[in-house]
């Protein structure tokens, strides 16, 4: 539980830190840039709920919707833009 939380709280610090840019929304998702501790990520949150990252950790487990920081930043982005 202790690795999720931590990934949570990277996840907020990225979004606090303004580290999170819309690159392009469709009808059939959004995507982001996620600009991490070593590069820049791009995110992508799908109408349908699916998700992933090019980031290591969203590479290596593509297709298995593994929530990395990356994608906590952009949900939390997201959740708030759409708020307003």
């Amino acid at each position: 539980m202790q690795m999720r939380s931590s990934i949570y709280r990277k996840g907020a610090e990225l979004f606090g830190a303004g580290r999170i840019t819309l690159d392009v929304e469709t009808e059939k998702g959004v995507y982001l840039f996620v600009s991490g501790e070593h590069q820049r990520y791009q995110v992508r949150l799908m109408s349908d709920g699916t998700f992933n990252c090019t980031c290591p950790l969203g590479s290596l487990k593509a297709g298995r919707g593994v929530l990395c920081s990356h994608v906590i930043g952009a949900i939390l982005f997201e959740s708030q833009t759409r708020a307003r």
